[in-house]
């Protein structure tokens, strides 16, 4: 029988599944050996290897149903796009972003910062070279940087990188609360 939840009650489910799971197989390791003297105190649910049995045969099934609820979350989320500042992907590939892209895409945009803060210093403190002109003379010449890369637009990225993290975690709370999963 399949019932419908919403991704946040699913993940809530996964979390209890998760202690369910710990739980069993703590008490399986803690009765995997026993002394032959002792009385077994599960004697009257079939004895420690019957239960054991039992657990084992449990914790199967909860991990079973941990994969089916992934599984059901990641195709809501692979089939439900989301907009953030006039980019439209799949929640899936919007996760994939904040986990794994983001952080590389900041550290492009921050090296451009980098170089701007050495034109900074630059023209803060002119250094100058010796240059022989043409006919043989030798000047000093202040050195300047010629920027290949449009300010700009990486100053406009990394403002949109934050943006859309700020945003990203209070729409995938709202989505989260109002997705349906069939499990």
């Amino acid at each position: 029988m399949t019932e419908k939840k919403t991704i946040s009650e699913a993940m809530a489910e996964l979390k209890l599944i998760n202690a369910k799971v710990e739980k069993k197989i703590d008490f399986i390791k803690s009765n995997c050996v026993s002394y032959n003297h002792a009385e077994d105190p599960y004697k009257k649910e079939g004895g420690r290897q019957e239960l054991i049995k039992q657990e084992e045969q449990a914790v199967n099934d909860l991990l079973k149903r941990y994969e089916l609820i992934r599984e059901k979350i990641m195709k809501a989320n692979l089939d439900t796009d989301i907009t953030i500042n006039d980019t439209t992907k799949s929640i899936y590939s919007w996760l994939v972003w904040r986990k794994d892209v983001k952080e590389n895409q900041e550290r492009l945009y921050k090296t451009y910062e980098i170089a701007e803060n050495k034109n900074s210093e630059l023209e803060a403190r002119p250094q100058s070279y010796k240059k022989e002109e043409k006919d043989g003379t030798v000047i000093n010449e202040f050195i300047k940087l010629t920027f290949n890369i449009k300010l700009d637009k990486y100053r406009k990225e990394l403002e949109n990188i934050s943006d859309a993290f700020e945003k990203l975690d209070g729409i995938l709370s709202l989505k989260n609360a109002t997705i349906f999963i069939e499990v």
